[in-house]
């Protein structure tokens, strides 16, 4: 092969490759994919804007309920997720890279939030069989059954509900014997209504906060640099002081 037919060949490699449709695999070198699932009392819609804003060159779907998070991570397996360590520990196939810390630590205690009277959880395993509790669901029916019988046994009947706000709801028109939430969420629901809430502490439940998890196999290495690199208004957007 002469000089002209090995630069009239290169020609031909480099016209195909220009005219090649862009590959997004992250492997091939396109933006990384990360999925967001964190109960926060901003709208889905702001929480990702300012998420998308934060972290340039990845692309972030941020979801409002377990479920579709759930099927979005088992039809496309992004790159890495963001989300509760119980939650990463459920669907599987990631390995935790960072822990939010808060105050210095990894875990929040949780409490029950009631109204007009304090709910009994004396004992090693508080029994409220029979009773009815208002949760948050992060895991859906069976994996907060499991969640929760960690630390209440037996499991009281769960209302499960996917908005924070309907966890108001439910003490407001009295469907629940109480709520039971991160200790830190308390003042949330002080702020936005009057009802006379009693908090009970929950000493025996402690849970871990936020989590990065990553496709096992995979590194997300810019996710990981965009997210640890986070400025003090954005990491208060997830609740969290810094990573560990």
């Amino acid at each position: 092969m002469n000089r002209f037919d090995k630069l009239l060949r290169i020609a031909v490699i480099l016209i195909a490759l220009a005219a090649a449709p862009c590959i997004s695999d992250s492997s091939w070198g396109g933006s990384e994919t990360l999925y967001v699932f964190y109960p926060l009392s901003a709208t889905t819609a702001s929480v990702e804007k300012r998420i998308k804003s934060a972290c340039p060159g990845i692309e972030i779907t941020v979801f409002g309920r377990f479920k579709d998070f759930e099927d979005g991570v088992i039809s496309h397996a992004p790159d890495a997720v963001l989300t509760k360590p119980a939650v990463i520990e459920q669907v599987g196939g990631y390995d935790i890279r960072l822990n939010g810390i808060r105050k210095g630590n990894t875990e929040e205690s949780y409490i029950f939030l009631s109204v007009d009277r304090a709910i009994d959880v004396s004992g090693t395993f508080p029994n409220l069989a029979g009773k009815t509790i208002g949760v948050f669901d992060i895991l859906g029916r069976k994996g907060m059954d499991r969640f929760i019988g960690k630390f209440l046994n037996p499991v009281p009947e769960l209302q499960r509900v996917s908005k924070i706000e309907d966890l108001l709801q439910l003490l407001t028109y009295n469907m629940v014997e109480g709520i039971l939430i991160p200790e830190t969420d308390a003042e949330l629901y002080k702020k936005i209504s009057n009802l006379n809430f009693v908090v009970t502490p929950f000493p025996n439940m402690k849970a871990g906060i936020l989590a990065l998890g990553v496709k096992t196999g995979k590194e997300a290495a810019l996710t990981v640099k965009v997210l640890t690199a986070l400025n003090e208004q954005n990491m208060s957007l997830l609740e969290v002081d810094k990573w560990k």
